[in-house]
């Protein structure tokens, strides 16, 4: 009694369910232009154009279906294990015109076989992003072609676990735990900080010729 049961060959080793959990809130304060056609708003409205900038390299996102990627992250270590993360990221616009992603779907390469841990870990991840305008940039005077603008944003992630006994008696699973997923979180946090209001503008350069463009066209027409 108390010891592990062979099975075919195959170790069955005893488990206990845990749920861990973290969250994290970002803002962010930039210029925009006050066109509305222009605005923070307007180009949140490009999900595809968003999740690409925040999971640049294209070796490690897959386009399943408008709107659902399947994602790589970095390899991570837990204790003793190097393991590469694979998840299925969902991203839209809701009615207040946030920006929503939703991830789940987690599958593990490099965890031992015997752990079975892809069929004993449930990940969701929750976030949104929104922009609101605050007035005038004093920079912008006299013309006022920008407008302040901060952009708000959080996220949840909860794992739940049926962590083997083997990991359950090692000091500071639970703290390790959560240094991961707030890991996971950071880098993307860090990406959004990075390269968000530098999408933005060679976004909204983009834009300004495509409407120039086509105000020509219609002169012409």
């Amino acid at each position: 009694r108390g010891q592990p049961r062979l099975s075919r060959g195959v170790t069955m080793i005893q488990s206990q369910m845990k749920k861990f959990e973290t969250s994290r809130e970002l803002q962010l304060d930039t210029l925009e232009s006050t066109d509305p056609r222009l605005s923070f708003k307007s180009y949140l409205q490009n999900v595809e154009r968003v999740v690409y900038m925040t999971f640049p390299d294209e070796s490690r996102r897959n386009l399943i279906e408008d709107g659902k990627w399947r994602v790589s992250l970095l390899p991570q270590q837990f204790f003793w294990i190097t393991f590469t993360a694979h998840t299925t990221l969902s991203a839209w616009v809701n009615q207040e015109d946030a920006l929503c992603i939703q991830v789940g779907d987690l599958q593990l390469d490099g965890a031992p076989p015997e752990l079975d841990l892809n069929n004993k870990l449930l990940l969701t991840l929750n976030g949104k992003m929104f922009s609101s305008s605050s007035g005038p940039s004093s920079a912008s005077a006299p013309n006022r072609a920008t407008s302040k603008c901060t952009i708000r944003g959080s996220v949840g992630m909860t794992l739940e676990a049926d962590v083997p006994q083997v990991f359950l008696a090692t000091p500071g699973l639970d703290q390790v735990s959560i240094t991961i997923m707030e890991a996971v979180i950071k880098r993307m946090e860090q990406s959004l900080k990075q390269g968000l209001v530098q999408d933005y503008r060679a976004w909204v350069a983009k834009t300004q010729q495509d409407l120039a463009t086509k105000e020509k066209a219609n002169m012409v027409a």
